[in-house]
């Protein structure tokens, strides 16, 4: 690589294909117009792999964090993201800048600043507070499971990250 700092983005994998998304979430066709801006800015993009469209398909309905809690899962999110890592890892030490983590608020896995929680058997709306009282699935603070995953796989590689995310609704 050249003496140039190279910008790299990291992006949720529905930022470059909202057709990933959990069927009628999408609110738009191809790639979301923070992808543009960061091209015409001359920032790198790498597109993550989508866990919840390889673990469980296109015909999916929307699930909770807690749905996805699961060993197998959080297996299959570290299995996904070997590749992607390692090759952040050679970018970075060849002197690329990892320039922000791009998620999506709102997704239990891609979440960045909230996520999707709650969970108590049956649909995700049938949710039950400690009072027992019925509550719908609420958006609360925290980083989704996959983001998780790869914020811990990137500090034992030693890449720091700035993590940001788009709402969900502009998908």
């Amino acid at each position: 690589m050249d003496t140039e700092t190279h910008r790299i983005a990291i992006v949720a994998h529905c930022l470059l294909n909202r057709e990933t998304k959990v069927r009628g979430l999408a609110h738009g066709p191809g790639a979301h117009p923070l992808v543009h801006g960061l091209l015409g800015q001359g920032t790198g993009v790498v597109q993550l792999p989508c866990p919840e469209a390889s673990y469980l398909g296109m015909n999916r309905w929307g699930m909770t964090y807690e749905q996805y809690d699961v060993p197998a899962f959080r297996r299959h999110c570290a299995e996904i993201l070997r590749p992607t890592v390692e090759t952040l890892e050679a970018l970075h030490r060849d002197g690329a800048e990892i320039a922000s983590v791009i998620g999506v608020d709102g997704s239990p896995n891609c979440g960045v600043a909230w996520t999707c929680r709650g969970y108590a058997g049956g649909e995700p709306e049938d949710v039950y507070g400690l009072d027992g009282e019925p509550q719908k699935a609420a958006r609360v603070a925290g980083l989704g499971i996959f983001f998780e995953i790869l914020k811990e796989m990137l500090d034992e590689a030693g890449i720091e990250a700035c993590f940001e995310a788009v709402p969900e609704e502009s998908l």
